[in-house]
């Protein structure tokens, strides 16, 4: 485990049992992994973890470019993924958090600003 100061966001999609329970919205989840794949793509001093309804976003630092880097993506997704329909809340916290990367295990990430 790595242990890191850094920037955490936790987004939650809004309705998304509802979602998933509507046959015709299947269409609707391959537009918002698209599009929460596609907006972080370019921003390669960011982690990005999608599960289900749930995307969680952390830096490997806890400087200002950082800090402007995810705030910038959390802008974009809560835009993009709005103009889709797709309304989402959330939050950035800053603290201490454990971070573990293994590529056949994926990635984990714990600490105070998962909470």
């Amino acid at each position: 485990m790595i242990k890191k100061q850094g920037f955490v966001a936790m987004l939650d999609i809004l309705g998304f049992a509802d979602r998933v329970a509507r046959d015709t919205e299947i269409g609707g989840l391959d537009k918002y992994i698209e599009t929460v794949e596609e907006l972080a793509t370019p921003y390669n001093s960011l982690g990005t973890i999608l599960f289900s309804d749930t995307v969680l976003l952390y830096t490997f630092d806890d400087g200002e470019r950082s800090f402007q880097s995810i705030v910038s993506l959390v802008s974009r997704l809560s835009f993009s993924l709005l103009m889709e329909e797709i309304p989402l809340r959330g939050a950035i916290a800053h603290g201490t958090f454990a971070r573990s990367e293994q590529q056949c295990h994926g990635t984990v990430v714990a600490g105070r600003p998962v909470t």
